[in-house]
């Protein structure tokens, strides 16, 4: 009788490429982390996914041409 242990097809299948995510550490002052909170609630949105779209939203502009 087996007891278990590691079995074929088991556990988290792996993020695709395109979805996986990367740690960034940085520090801001209590008052941007507080306003940081206070928007992402409001849209209903991770901090991981406003700033994401900012970057994004940034990235293009200078792409387009503008500063």
């Amino acid at each position: 009788m087996t007891r278990g242990g590691k079995r074929p097809g088991a556990g988290r299948k792996p993020a695709p490429v395109n979805e996986k995510k990367v740690t960034l550490s940085v520090r801001i002052s209590p008052e941007s982390r507080r306003r940081l909170a206070e928007i992402s609630k409001r849209e209903g949105k991770s901090a991981g996914r406003m700033l994401e779209e900012y970057i994004a939203e940034v990235w293009k502009n200078l792409q387009d041409g503008e500063n």
